[in-house]
Protein backbone atom coordinates (compact mmCIF):
# COMPACT_ATOMS: atom_id res chain seq x y z
CA UNK A 1 0.00 0.00 0.00
CA UNK A 2 2.85 2.16 0.52
CA UNK A 3 3.64 1.95 -3.19
CA UNK A 4 0.31 3.46 -4.26
CA UNK A 5 0.94 6.55 -2.26
CA UNK A 6 4.23 7.31 -3.98
CA UNK A 7 3.90 10.40 -6.25
CA UNK A 8 5.80 8.69 -9.05
CA UNK A 9 3.41 5.75 -9.14
CA UNK A 10 0.41 8.06 -8.94
CA UNK A 11 1.77 10.11 -11.89
CA UNK A 12 2.39 6.94 -13.94
CA UNK A 13 -1.08 5.64 -13.12
CA UNK A 14 -2.70 8.95 -14.11
CA UNK A 15 -0.69 8.97 -17.37
CA UNK A 16 -1.69 5.36 -18.05
CA UNK A 17 -5.38 6.13 -17.47
CA UNK A 18 -5.16 9.24 -19.69
CA UNK A 19 -3.38 7.25 -22.45
CA UNK A 20 -6.01 4.51 -22.20
CA UNK A 21 -8.84 7.09 -22.57
CA UNK A 22 -7.15 8.69 -25.63
CA UNK A 23 -6.53 5.25 -27.18
CA UNK A 24 -10.15 4.15 -26.69
CA UNK A 25 -11.45 7.45 -28.08
CA UNK A 26 -9.20 7.16 -31.17
CA UNK A 27 -10.11 3.51 -31.66
CA UNK A 28 -13.87 4.24 -31.52
CA UNK A 29 -13.49 7.20 -33.88
CA UNK A 30 -11.48 5.09 -36.37
CA UNK A 31 -14.08 2.33 -36.15
CA UNK A 32 -16.87 4.81 -36.92
CA UNK A 33 -14.92 6.27 -39.83
CA UNK A 34 -14.28 2.78 -41.25
CA UNK A 35 -18.01 2.02 -41.12
CA UNK A 36 -18.81 5.36 -42.76
CA UNK A 37 -16.20 4.72 -45.48
CA UNK A 38 -17.57 1.26 -46.24
CA UNK A 39 -21.13 2.63 -46.51
CA UNK A 40 -19.94 5.43 -48.84
CA UNK A 41 -18.08 2.89 -50.99
CA UNK A 42 -21.21 0.76 -51.16
CA UNK A 43 -23.36 3.77 -52.15
CA UNK A 44 -20.81 4.75 -54.77
CA UNK A 45 -20.77 1.24 -56.23
CA UNK A 46 -24.59 1.20 -56.34
CA UNK A 47 -24.69 4.63 -57.96
CA UNK A 48 -22.03 3.64 -60.48
CA UNK A 49 -23.84 0.45 -61.44
CA UNK A 50 -27.12 2.32 -61.74
CA UNK A 51 -25.77 5.25 -63.81
CA UNK A 52 -22.81 3.72 -65.58
CA UNK A 53 -24.73 3.10 -68.81
CA UNK A 54 -26.37 6.51 -68.59
CA UNK A 55 -23.01 8.21 -68.91
CA UNK A 56 -22.22 6.22 -72.03
CA UNK A 57 -25.57 7.27 -73.51
CA UNK A 58 -24.86 10.91 -72.70
CA UNK A 59 -21.44 10.71 -74.34
CA UNK A 60 -22.95 9.05 -77.43
CA UNK A 61 -25.66 11.72 -77.67
CA UNK A 62 -23.11 14.51 -77.33
CA UNK A 63 -20.93 12.92 -80.02
CA UNK A 64 -23.91 12.63 -82.35
CA UNK A 65 -24.86 16.27 -81.73
CA UNK A 66 -21.27 17.37 -82.36
CA UNK A 67 -21.20 15.48 -85.67
CA UNK A 68 -24.49 17.11 -86.69
CA UNK A 69 -23.14 20.56 -85.86
CA UNK A 70 -19.96 19.90 -87.82
CA UNK A 71 -22.02 18.80 -90.83
CA UNK A 72 -24.21 21.89 -90.57
CA UNK A 73 -21.11 24.07 -90.24
CA UNK A 74 -19.68 22.55 -93.42
CA UNK A 75 -22.95 23.18 -95.30
CA UNK A 76 -23.10 26.77 -94.08
CA UNK A 77 -19.50 27.34 -95.15
CA UNK A 78 -20.35 26.04 -98.64
CA UNK A 79 -23.41 28.33 -98.81
CA UNK A 80 -21.28 31.24 -97.63
CA UNK A 81 -18.74 30.52 -100.34
CA UNK A 82 -21.50 30.42 -102.98
CA UNK A 83 -22.94 33.70 -101.69
CA UNK A 84 -19.53 35.33 -101.80
CA UNK A 85 -19.07 34.21 -105.41
CA UNK A 86 -22.55 35.47 -106.31
CA UNK A 87 -21.89 38.80 -104.61
CA UNK A 88 -18.59 39.17 -106.45
CA UNK A 89 -20.32 38.40 -109.74
CA UNK A 90 -23.06 40.94 -109.04
CA UNK A 91 -20.50 43.61 -108.19
CA UNK A 92 -18.71 43.16 -111.52
CA UNK A 93 -19.01 45.95 -114.02
CA UNK A 94 -21.19 44.91 -117.00
CA UNK A 95 -19.42 44.37 -120.32
CA UNK A 96 -20.07 46.46 -123.39
CA UNK A 97 -21.97 43.59 -125.03
CA UNK A 98 -24.28 43.37 -122.04
CA UNK A 99 -24.89 47.13 -122.06
CA UNK A 100 -25.56 47.04 -125.82
CA UNK A 101 -28.05 44.17 -125.45
CA UNK A 102 -29.87 45.95 -122.62
CA UNK A 103 -30.01 49.12 -124.70
CA UNK A 104 -31.47 47.14 -127.62
CA UNK A 105 -34.14 45.66 -125.37
CA UNK A 106 -35.02 49.00 -123.85
CA UNK A 107 -35.28 50.70 -127.25
CA UNK A 108 -37.38 47.85 -128.64
CA UNK A 109 -39.75 47.94 -125.64
CA UNK A 110 -40.23 51.71 -125.94
CA UNK A 111 -40.89 51.41 -129.66
CA UNK A 112 -43.33 48.53 -129.16
CA UNK A 113 -45.26 50.35 -126.45
CA UNK A 114 -45.62 53.43 -128.63
CA UNK A 115 -46.38 51.67 -131.93
CA UNK A 116 -48.58 48.69 -131.09
CA UNK A 117 -48.98 47.67 -127.45
CA UNK A 118 -50.06 44.10 -126.84
CA UNK A 119 -48.94 42.43 -130.09
CA UNK A 120 -46.12 39.87 -130.31
CA UNK A 121 -45.29 40.72 -133.89
CA UNK A 122 -44.62 44.26 -132.88
CA UNK A 123 -41.84 43.01 -130.61
CA UNK A 124 -39.93 41.41 -133.47
CA UNK A 125 -40.35 44.53 -135.60
CA UNK A 126 -39.13 46.74 -132.74
CA UNK A 127 -36.07 44.53 -132.14
CA UNK A 128 -35.11 44.78 -135.82
CA UNK A 129 -35.50 48.57 -135.72
CA UNK A 130 -33.38 48.82 -132.58
CA UNK A 131 -30.62 46.69 -134.13
CA UNK A 132 -30.62 48.87 -137.24
CA UNK A 133 -30.35 51.98 -135.06
CA UNK A 134 -27.41 50.49 -133.16
CA UNK A 135 -25.69 49.61 -136.43
CA UNK A 136 -26.11 53.22 -137.56
CA UNK A 137 -24.24 54.51 -134.49
CA UNK A 138 -21.28 52.24 -135.40
CA UNK A 139 -21.79 49.50 -132.87
CA UNK A 140 -21.16 45.92 -133.89
CA UNK A 141 -24.27 43.70 -134.17
CA UNK A 142 -24.97 41.03 -131.54
CA UNK A 143 -25.48 37.38 -132.17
Amino acid sequence: MDLIQQPLVQGLAAGLVFSLVVFLYGWSTARGLRKQLSSIKKEHADEKSRHGDGLAEIVAALTKAKDGLERENKELKAKNSNLEATTAKLLEKPSNDQIRTLFLYETAIKSMNIGAPGFVGAWDKSMIEAQEEMNRVHCRPTG
